[in-house]
């Protein structure tokens, strides 16, 4: 069911034409570190995004997301928030769950592994252990710190390896974003996250990349994401499924309460 509403997620924001386990350390070339709150997960907390899909003749579509946080869930013996996703694009409107938790050391997200596993070549399907869990952010925030989101591994013959899936993100700078929150123009200071997803389903072909940044402020949580149309719905958790058509993802916070 959940695969089923994230292809139509997909199929609302594309193809309608307006349109590893986690390393813990990460790698830190600055001992600027910066301390905050920049993925407050209260319980009732809510968010509302506008948001614009631009496909590559320029057609646009657009919609708005919205975000709840509400309860846990007991998933593998660990304890997770549940996230309500609902995006609305008249006339349609798709809600789903995620599940999330949280660290001194970062955002973790479960991770639904079938599309993952639809990416593997079935002759090595056996090899391959999937992680159910991918790190959406590494904590504190240090200048040029980057870590795996999640990976897929594999090797030849135990000397030469190869990554099926490789989803990175660094945090690359801080930059200030004029926004329109809760009706009043505001000026916000940001942290700017990159990620780059590379898929090579075979060593022998080019793999292909998409990339997309997020943009987190202080005691708000995400203001801003923009990426290619592949990769939204990863950074929830929802799995890879890779959209037959190229687009352009933009979303922006426009209303949010913080409990």
């Amino acid at each position: 069911m959940k695969k089923l509403l994230i292809e139509i997620q997909i199929l609302l924001l594309v193809v309608f034409s307006f349109y590893s386990c986690m390393d813990e350390k990460g790698t830190n070339p600055d001992t600027n570190t910066e301390y905050g709150n920049y993925f407050p997960n209260t319980p009732g907390s809510d968010y509302k995004y506008e948001v614009t899909a631009v496909d590559s003749n320029g057609n646009a579509l657009m919609g708005n997301r919205f975000i709840t946080y509400d309860g846990d869930s007991l998933i593998d013996r660990t304890n997770y928030q549940i996230q309500l996703d609902t995006i609305e694009v008249s006339p349609f409107a798709i809600a789903s769950l995620s599940f999330f938790r949280t660290t001194s050391t970062g955002v973790f997200y479960y991770f639904d592994t079938t599309g993952v596993r639809d990416l593997v070549p079935d002759s090595i399907k056996s090899s391959i252990d999937l992680q159910t869990e991918m790190r959406l952010f590494l904590f504190p925030f240090i200048p040029g710190n980057s870590w795996t989101v999640y990976r897929v591994s594999y090797d030849l013959n135990n000397q030469i390896g190869y990554n099926i899936v490789d989803f990175s993100a660094k945090y690359s700078v801080d930059e200030t974003l004029q926004l329109n929150l809760n009706g009043t123009e505001k000026s916000i200071d940001t942290k700017k996250i990159d990620y780059l997803l590379t898929v090579q389903n075979d060593p022998e072909t080019s793999p292909q990349n998409y990339e997309a940044a997020i943009w987190l402020a202080d005691k708000i949580g995400i203001v801003k994401m923009e990426g290619d149309a592949a990769i939204p719905g990863i950074l929830n958790g929802d799995g890879i499924i890779l959209p037959d058509s190229a687009a352009v993802i933009t979303q922006k916070l426009v209303e949010y309460n913080v409990n």
